[in-house]
């Protein structure tokens, strides 16, 4: 919590009353002497944002695909939680229920590793697909369209009866038994393009199966590339 103090303990500069942080050198004015309930209570409120935000924000990324990105990308982002930090936020939630369905311990060590380290990947692919477009804004997408990846797949991954076989010859294998699952993420995918983008129909199209082709070909090619570096281990 904030304290009153008459000069910031960093750069000693006189404080505003009721200020949360320094405005000359930016540091915050929380104070850590205090019960360690507080204390992460504190921390717990900061990171995921309980004061109305996160709420505000997966009901918009949920049930208006693409709107985040974009009310992001035009300034408007004070209402939501940060991309990459509901991004860490849900990521680690996630990989801790598919961690229940992997073989292999180095398995779990890497698979989140290597999704952070595919977002790049990604937003590079949309910055060629959407020429008009910046880099960070398709990397702020890119996180987006994660979480919701990921909040959908943690949803089915705890439903009562196994939707998602992840056993087979091969992932190519795991993708076809798996393809009804991934309809509504298709749905998803080509309506946040059409709404982030806001390109005709037609462009919306054939871009997004085209985006998801080159984007899940490179998925399997990374997890098949993990396993086959896991079995040499």
């Amino acid at each position: 919590m904030a304290v009153n103090q008459a000069n910031c303990k960093n750069c000693d500069e006189k404080l505003v009353d009721d200020a949360k942080y320094c405005f000359t050198c930016g540091q915050s004015l929380k104070s850590f002497d205090e019960p360690v309930k507080s204390v992460i209570f504190d921390a717990f409120h900061e990171t995921l944002d309980i004061d109305g935000r996160l709420l505000n924000t997966l009901k918009t990324l949920v049930f208006k695909p693409g709107l985040l990105t974009r009310e992001f990308n035009l300034g408007r982002r004070a209402s939501y939680t940060p991309p990459l930090r509901m991004y860490l936020v849900i990521s680690i939630v996630f990989f801790l229920i598919v961690s229940q369905y992997l073989q292999t311990e180095n398995m779990y060590s890497f698979l989140p590793k290597i999704m952070f380290m595919l977002l790049p990947v990604l937003a590079l692919l949309l910055q060629v697909m959407f020429r008009s477009t910046y880099y960070i804004p398709n990397l702020i997408y890119a996180l987006h369209l994660h979480c919701f990846l990921y909040l959908y797949l943690a949803i089915v991954l705890l439903l009562p009866f196994n939707l998602i076989q992840f056993s087979g010859s091969n992932q190519d294998t795991v993708l076809v038994v798996n393809f009804p699952i991934f309809i509504p993420l298709v749905i998803y995918i080509v309506k946040s393009i059409r709404n982030n983008y806001g390109q005709n129909w037609f462009n919306t199209l054939w871009k997004s199966f085209l985006f998801m082709l080159i984007y899940v070909t490179i998925i399997s090619i990374s997890m098949e590339t993990l396993n086959d570096v896991l079995l040499d281990v």
